[in-house]
């Protein structure tokens, strides 16, 4: 190891990227190797874009070539495309071709088995994140023509033991070599005028930025030096060695991430120091003291705790804490404050703390009390995710934002019931919570992301509040013990998967909902569906796959069937479609093997292929259509011949017109005698105020066939029932 001072004069400069976007010129090409490029007609350059997918697990050995011919013209290969080859499990060497200048970013982004690496003379860039978690990588020599290496370009726990920088390097990005293990110094080529290293440490030029810490040189204590203004971001991340450092006065910036996963007891943070970026000490499971300089201006530390001078946030807690109390004054915990203490038991927040950061509380998993006080406002992403001794949470009545996961794999949670005024929820807040048996769910709610409870197996009961316009996307997906939903009076919205597999058998849909979405009820055990008047379309997939179905009722406005929305349906034998019906979609009853009869409204326009795939019960299709629909695909399966075994039932005066039609005329029997050209009652907004049978008695619901109806609109219309 070098025991100098060797630094040259220039300027660091943050690295970037040289990957561009594709010409409009490229063509894509495959080479009879496998080999895949864009070729650039324009200056008949090619990027190398990966590997097909036939040849890959057959490649250990990568050779990227000098060019390619494609149509007797030479492409000379100048650039490895973004993730051209990322997690390849294959390949185990890479020669790169004397042409290429950039290698883009993730390029070969955990290539776990990627061991040599040959690189040419001429290279320019390495960019971001482009060798990233090669584990098996142990030699690479970087050529004397490298202008750039980027952000985490050859990050994790790779064997590289030693680094040397060519003098033509000016600039290199976020701690390339971050957490690896293995290396035990950096080696400056006599000339370069941008970095320097002290004693095998990377630095800038003169030596104010600490750019990568070898986290391998095996010392126990280290001294930054008192040039040094910066720590960077990730600079000595997962240190496993050092148990004691020294920060000198002058020092300003600790940077995101810095002392991660470090090993020292105790830090001492000089007067100097301006600001503290995030994660710059989490996980530093035997830190357990914070100590900072009396005329510090910017940060304090009390009973423990890292905080903001003024004291509003809170940065760090020491591990080793087990009741946390947040002292008064508190407004917001910072991301990864207490991230992975196992130690803490309880928690309780001061009357002034709003906010919870990202991972603040991420897998305390002893944690078991949480008292999150009466003014929180909003908690961060994955801020109790895996927080498993959770049992009871109560939410203050200020809170407006929940974030992605913030409660994810919390399997103790018994209920959840969120506070009316919560407006915004993240992604699978809930995700995996498997002890939840009730939730409610209030109508403030106006944002939220997917699967808010996927995968909660146990939750039995779902209430929610007046207000309330939608059922998120997944929001219970797998919830098999869902046996009982509330819906408020205001939804209109049912989303994908927002009943999937779930263990539903009767649902009492609100007088509101407009649209049922794709999958929402699918493999469900419904056994019969009414459908209010204001619901216009059943997705894609809806009920399929329902085998406890045995009913299906539409509402007045219902406009479209998905395709598939009662596939496999194998139950269903009672199937009633409402006039003012414009489309069945594809296979949209496709195996419902009990359906005997089926009626088609008059008023549909389309009807999907397959649409009666696999019936094999059925014996007759009642069409009140005057004018046969326009068919360009079988209605049945190869495998069911239904246009002999189930009779067409259409109006007297189309018969002929059906017989004719395409698709329609292969019906074996087709007989008249049906009713036509009904009246649809969803052509305005008009209400029935009087009912007639066809004898011209007053009833007091319609009867199933025709009906003489008196609208509030003045209107006389038949109604088919």
């Amino acid at each position: 190891m070098k025991n100098y001072f060797n630094c040259g004069v220039a300027a660091f400069f943050v690295a970037c990227s040289l990957w561009g976007s594709v010409s409009a010129n490229a063509e894509a090409y495959q080479s009879e190797d496998g080999l895949k490029y864009e070729l650039n007609s324009s200056d008949f350059t090619a990027t190398f874009t990966g590997i097909s997918a036939d040849v890959e697990k057959n490649m250990p050995q990568l050779v990227i070539p000098d060019e390619v011919m494609y149509g007797g013209t030479a492409y000379k290969i100048t650039l490895l495309g973004e993730s051209c080859c990322a997690s390849n499990y294959t390949v185990t060497s890479v020669s790169v071709g004397i042409n290429v200048k950039t290698i883009a970013k993730n390029a070969f982004y955990n290539c776990r088995m990627l061991q040599t690496v040959t690189l040419p003379e001429g290279m320019e860039s390495i960019d971001m994140n482009a060798f990233y978690s090669c584990t098996s990588l142990h030699t690479i020599d970087l050529p004397s023509t490298l202008k750039t290496i980027g952000d985490y370009s050859f990050y994790g726990d790779n064997g590289l033991v030693s680094v040397t920088i060519p003098a033509s390097v000016t600039a290199i990005g976020l701690n390339p070599y971050g957490s690896c293990l293995s290396l035990s110094e950096f080696i400056l080529e006599d000339g370069n005028e941008s970095f320097c290293e002290i004693d095998g440490v990377l630095f800038n030029a003169d030596a104010s930025l600490l750019i990568s810490y070898p986290v391998g040189n095996g010392l126990e204590e280290y001294t930054v030096p008192a040039s040094v203004k910066k720590i960077g971001d990730n600079s000595m991340r997962n240190n496993y060695t050092l148990t004691s450092i020294v920060l000198q006065e002058g020092l300003e910036e600790i940077g995101a991430g810095a002392f991660n996963v470090c090993m020292f007891s105790t830090i001492d943070i000089p007067a100097s120091v301006k600001f503290i970026g995030s994660r710059a000490f989490a996980s530093c499971s035997r830190l357990s003291a914070y100590n900072v300089a009396e005329g510090n201006q910017n940060y304090k530390s009390i009973n423990g705790f890292l905080l903001t001078k003024d004291g509003r946030k809170l940065l760090y807690g020491v591990m080793g804490m087990a009741d946390v109390i947040i002292p008064e004054g508190v407004e917001e915990i910072d991301a990864y404050a207490f991230y992975k203490f196992n130690t803490v038991r309880t928690l309780k927040l001061s009357s002034t703390v709003k906010t919870i950061g990202q991972s603040a509380f991420y897998q305390c998993v002893g944690l078991w009390s949480v008292d999150l006080g009466p003014a929180l406002e909003s908690i961060g992403d994955m801020a109790f995710q895996y927080c498993n001794s959770i049992k009871d949470l109560v939410f203050p009545s200020t809170l407006r934002t929940l974030g992605n996961q913030t409660f994810a794999m919390c399997t103790a949670i018994r209920e959840v019931t969120l506070p009316e005024g919560l407006v915004s929820v993240g992604t699978s807040t809930f995700f995996n919570c498997t002890g939840i048996v009730s939730a409610y769910i209030p109508g403030t709610i106006k944002q939220a992301g997917t699967g808010m409870f996927y995968n909660c197996t146990n939750l039995a009961t779902v209430e929610m509040g007046e207000g309330l316009e939608f059922v998120g996307h997944g929001w219970f997906n797998y919830c098999y013990g869902l046996t009982s939903v509330v819906f408020s009076s205001t939804v209109k919205l049912i989303d994908e998967y927002a009943f999937s597999d779930t263990g539903l058998t009767s649902i009492d849909l609100p007088e509101s909902l407009t649209t049922i979405g794709n999958m929402a009820f699918q493999l469900t055990p419904i056994e019969n569906v009414v459908l209010p008047d204001a619901v216009e379309s059943v997705g894609e997939m809806a009920f399929n796959w329902n085998d406890a179905l045995k009913s299906f009722q539409s509402g007045k406005k219902l406009r479209e069937i998905g395709a598939f929305a009662f596939g496999s349906a194998e139950s269903l034998s009672s199937v009633t479609l409402n006039e003012g019906l414009k489309s069945i979609g594809e296979s949209a009853f496709a195996y419902c093997s009990s359906i005997e009869s089926i009626e088609i409204p008059a008023s549909v326009e389309n009807i999907g292929a397959l649409v009666f795939r696999g019936m094999t019960g059925l014996k007759s299709i009642t069409n009140h259509a005057s004018v046969p629909q326009t068919l360009t695909e079988e209605l049945f399966s190869d495998d069911f011949d239904g246009y002999s075994t189930v009779a067409l039932k259409v109006p007297s005066e189309s018969v002929n017109q059906y017989k004719e039609a395409a698709i329609w005329k292969k019906f074996d029997n087709i007989d008249g005698g049906v009713t036509s050209s009904i009246d649809d009652i969803n052509v305005n907004e008009a209400d029935i105020i009087e009912i007639y049978d066809i004898n011209g008695y007053s009833v007091a619901t319609p009867r199933k066939g025709l009906n003489i109806c008196r609208m509030s609109d003045g209107s006389v219309r038949k109604i088919f029932y």
